[in-house]
């Protein structure tokens, strides 16, 4: 099964001790965050900011060559955007302190909870998506009209206000947060969809979903699939259709009719990735 490849823009990991970068990488990776560049010697750090954007850069304080403290100004200067989190062993209120007023946005002490870490990962990841949502919004609505109307043809519309939407679609597509497209039935809600999947870029494929009249079992079993002798019928293997979306997008129809015991589900799924 095809892995999405998630944050969009890369977590940076610098940290010289390679074992412990190795397990900081390895709890991200379980947790869904694969999209991640780990760099064990901090003279490296200038290259490698300079060649890609980083959502989150993630520093060692004390460090052979380059510390972390070091680093902090030059990842300010070519990153101003990132968020900045100090990893360290050090416990010295007074250098943390010191550290967040010079720009640093948070700073955890080695051995670190990794349950604090990722909540911490996920509060800076969110605020980079909004952050880049509020940019790709501005440039589209200045524009009027989306920049790529190929993704948008199977709509049929010289409306101005279906333009301006187009070019909303255009800038939420990117992101990595669910969309929640809303209307009565009929009036084209799978062609939006399909359209912010065009849009993406992802390379996936684009898998539509009526779940109008399924149980709370048949719902399961539609999305995340089964083994043989998972229960009784169960003859061999069969596919979810979230397996089915890897990479691409996934379109739940008809949310509103599914049942709370559903809808539950789908609301971990949605939490949880």
């Amino acid at each position: 099964m095809q892995r999405a490849t998630y944050p969009r823009d890369p977590i940076l990991l610098v940290d010289d001790d390679e074992f412990e970068l190795e397990a900081v990488r390895l709890v991200l990776d379980g947790e869904g965050f694969n999209h991640v560049v780990c760099c064990s010697d901090s003279r490296q750090v200038l290259g490698l900011l300079s060649q890609e954007t980083f959502s989150i850069v993630v520093l060692d304080v004390a460090m052979p060559y380059l510390s972390g403290t070091e680093l902090l100004p030059l990842v300010l200067e070519h990153q101003p955007n990132a968020s900045i989190i100090f990893v360290s062993a050090t416990t010295d209120v007074n250098v943390a302190v010191e550290l967040l007023h010079r720009g640093a946005h948070d700073y955890l002490t080695k051995p670190f909870d990794s349950r604090r870490f990722m909540t911490t990962i996920r509060t800076y990841l969110e605020r980079w998506e909004a952050q880049q949502e509020i940019f790709r919004m501005r440039e589209s609505l200045l524009l009027g009209q989306p920049s790529r109307p190929e993704n948008f043809q199977h709509v049929v519309t010289q409306n101005a206000g279906m333009l301006k939407v187009f070019s909303y679609l255009e800038a939420i597509a990117p992101t990595d947060l669910p969309v929640l497209v809303m209307g009565e039935t009929g009036v084209g809600k799978e062609s939006i969809a399909e359209a912010v999947h065009k849009a993406s870029g992802r390379q996936g494929p684009f898998v539509p979903v009526n779940l109008g009249g399924l149980d709370d079992q048949l719902f399961s079993d539609a999305l995340f699939g089964h083994v043989k002798g998972a229960f009784t019928g169960a003859l061999g293997v069969r596919t979810g259709f979230i397996q089915q979306a890897s990479g691409g997008t996934l379109f739940l129809d008809e949310v509103g009719d599914l049942s709370p015991e559903s809808q539950v589900k789908l609301l971990r799924l949605l939490q949880n990735r």
